[in-house]
């Protein structure tokens, strides 16, 4: 009996997220495109966690090293509260070709349960990917509540591909 009810809430803490950021207050609901990038169709079948859910719109883009690459993302509350969105964090090591590195026109406020539109926007690193095909990793929005300050990483409804620049046009190889 015990080691059902230890199941159970361990399966209810996956379906909702648990672990890392328990931050939940914002969720993604579409995301445009940076400029110039090509509608390359649709994510396909998905065969383990680590892929993105099936079907989701796919976009490609070929930056160059120190380019400024933005895109838009509409986001929807999840609370009954004002949520303004602060900026972006963006870590050079962990963020692959795009580093997240501000919201344009923040602060932007998501009224309760309604909807924004963001624009993140970034600079193009990643030369150690040497012109590998790098999806963008879901941003790590900086929030503030009536509860305080925090982070949450939203995931991207959709997927941008970016052609990492070759490590000869970064110059410092």
């Amino acid at each position: 009996m015990r080691r059902a009810s230890a199941s159970f809430v361990v399966a209810g803490c996956v379906a909702a997220g648990c672990g890392g950021s328990s931050v939940r207050d914002l969720e993604a609901v579409t995301l445009s495109p940076p400029a110039g990038a090509q509608a390359a169709g649709q994510t396909g079948t998905r065969r383990s966690t680590a892929d993105p859910p099936s079907g989701l719109p796919r976009f490609r883009l070929e930056p160059r090293a120190g380019d400024t690459v933005s895109y838009g993302l509409t986001v929807r509350s999840v609370v009954g509260e004002p949520v303004t969105v602060t900026g972006s964090r963006g870590q050079p090591d962990d963020e692959g070709v795009l580093v997240a590195e501000r919201v344009l026109g923040a602060p932007v406020v998501v009224a309760p349960r309604g909807q924004a539109t963001l624009r993140i926007s970034g600079r193009i690193a990643g030369c150690a990917y040497d012109g590998q095909l790098v999806a963008v990793r879901p941003p790590r929005l900086r929030l503030r509540t009536a509860d305080g300050e925090a982070e949450q990483q939203v995931v991207l409804p959709g997927r941008i591909e970016l052609t990492a620049p070759r490590r000869g046009q970064c110059g410092s190889g």
